[in-house]
């Protein structure tokens, strides 16, 4: 491996817990900026991140490996880190309208399902998106030893995060026991051993192709309707249907659009990136200094992808590695 990216491997560490945790106003800038909760919210996001990203350069995989990892990560942040996901009643659950509402397995499934899909989007695909096309190279950003100090580093933060930091038991009256922890930890080895042993091969494609506006319209419209399952919710009271919605319209139509669409150019991935983000910054103006300090890191991220890629009239024919590991991004949805 020659010359690792250090910039690149930085921008993208930072950038992911930017993007949710200060744009959406769930942590303060000061509590961010608290060398603690600094350091342990840039492991949990850019470092899984830059891990992902690093995992599917070294196994020599394309976008779709990244695409099964990002689902998981859902589970590492909100079932290890926070153990949300068992909690009935979790603080983040219960702000969803989703408390008591469809429980399996002793997990908090509609709610596991929703945040799962904002996680993969906004802490993975977007940052990914984003960093990407402002460093185009198939090479690996970090060596060997930086790689090997960073997974020790993201698992032992988990470790911490999971013993320490998330609330005990008795503080919700609730105790989630081995079963549902070995649940989730099956899952998440079965997706990692799923994302290493995806083919690689370009599925045939429709001969139909969006411009930039068009995806930046898609995706600020997937990411405004990421509203609509808490309708289907009241409609229905059905947690089945509930999960059904969300599979189909935010996982399985976007897949669907990502795999067979014509490869969007550099600049039009960005376009979907800022389209994804857009409301979430429309609303982080009129939010917390934290939120604005994200919406002024992301646009002008945005600007410099936007800007690199302004001669990129035609779509990126390279091999899919994972600096290309945004060649076929899905819209999604906005945390609820």
């Amino acid at each position: 491996m020659k010359s690792p990216n250090y910039p690149a491997a930085l921008l993208l560490f930072f950038l992911p817990a930017i993007s949710v945790e200060l744009l959406t106003g769930d942590t303060p800038l000061v509590t961010y900026l608290d060398p603690i909760t600094f350091v342990i919210l840039n492991l949990t996001y850019g470092g899984t991140l830059l891990l992902i990203r690093e995992t599917v350069v070294r196994w020599d995989k394309g976008f779709a490996s990244v695409l099964v990892l990002a689902a998981g990560y859902g589970m590492l942040a909100e079932a290890i880190d926070t153990k949300g996901f068992f909690t009935p009643h979790f603080y983040a659950v219960a702000g969803s309208g989703l408390e008591g509402f469809g429980r399996g397995f002793g997990v908090n499934v509609p709610w596991a399902v929703n945040i799962s899909i904002f996680h993969a989007v906004f802490s993975i695909i977007v940052p990914l998106v984003i960093v990407s096309a402002i460093f185009q190279s198939p090479r690996p950003w970090i060596g060997n030893k930086s790689y090997a100090v960073l997974l020790v580093a993201v698992i032992a933060c988990s470790a911490f995060s999971f013993e320490v930091l998330s609330l005990a038991p008795d503080y919700y009256h609730y105790s989630e026991g081995p079963g549902p922890i070995i649940l989730i930890l099956a899952l998440m080895a079965a997706l990692i051993v799923l994302a290493w042993k995806l083919s690689t091969r370009s599925p045939q494609r429709w001969p139909l192709r969006m411009n930039a506006l068009a995806l930046f319209i898609l995706g600020y419209a997937y990411t405004v309707a990421f509203n609509f399952p808490h309708l289907v919710q009241r409609a229905t009271g059905s947690p089945g249907i509930y999960i059904a919605f969300m599979l189909a319209v935010y996982v399985a139509l976007p897949l669907l659009l990502a795999f067979k669409l014509q490869k969007p150019t550099e600049r039009g991935k960005v376009a979907l990136a800022g389209g994804l983000l857009m409301p979430l910054m429309v609303a982080g103006i009129h939010g917390r200094a934290g939120s604005l300090v994200a919406v002024v890191v992301l646009l002008t991220v945005l600007a410099v992808a936007f800007w690199q890629n302004r001669l990129s009239t035609t779509t990126t024919q390279k091999t899919l590695r994972p600096t290309n590991v945004v060649d076929r991004s899905p819209s999604c949805a906005k945390r609820s």
